[in-house]
């Protein structure tokens, strides 16, 4: 049903009354673009201008790269802000058995292992903020970003965003993976 009213494989999807708006990225787009209000029957929320948040350096993305310049910046007195992205803690969050790691010689969780490089980070003083950055500028300084709709100004900005699994979309590929 589903599928058939809206399309999409994932959950959750989101309707309101009979409008198919979409999984949260779609709910958070709405309410970004100052839609949402009026679907849902309340009156407009006003927002104060922001001032831009300032920050020496912002890094992008929460895998081990990620983290590893975070632990670095963040030692080094930069107090580093970390932007999650749309898989925080990367792929080794749905990898099983890592065992090419070092330190690790019975192997370790995927997932374990990143909740590890995330505490280490943090114990340091990075900040971490979940989101995708919907923009960045990197012309000029300061470098600009846009997360959930507010403004990050920053003098220098890693890009450490890793990759993507690419699905096949077979049928035992769930069933395989990790």
């Amino acid at each position: 049903e589903m599928m058939a009213k809206g399309g999409g494989r994932t959950v959750p999807q989101i309707f309101v009354g009979d409008r198919y708006i979409g999984d949260c990225d779609g709910l958070h787009a709405l309410d970004a673009e100052g839609r949402l209000d009026a679907l849902l029957g309340l009156e407009p929320r006003t927002h104060p201008k922001e001032e831009p948040m300032q920050r020496n350096l912002v890094i992008l993305g929460t895998g081990p790269a990620g983290f590893t310049a975070a632990i670095y910046a963040a030692r080094a007195n930069l107090a580093p802000l970390v932007i999650g992205g749309p898989q925080p803690g990367g792929q080794l969050t749905i990898t099983t058995e890592v065992e090419n790691y070092p330190g690790f010689p019975e192997g370790i969780q995927g997932p374990e292992l990143m909740s590890a490089f995330r505490e280490q980070a943090a114990r340091f003083g990075a900040e971490i903020l979940e989101g995708e950055a919907e923009s960045v500028t990197l012309a000029g300084d300061p470098k600009r970003l846009v997360v959930a709709g507010r403004t990050i100004e920053a003098r220098a900005v890693i890009i450490a965003t890793g990759a993507s699994a690419r699905w096949l979309g077979i049928p035992s590929e769930k069933q395989y993976a990790g």
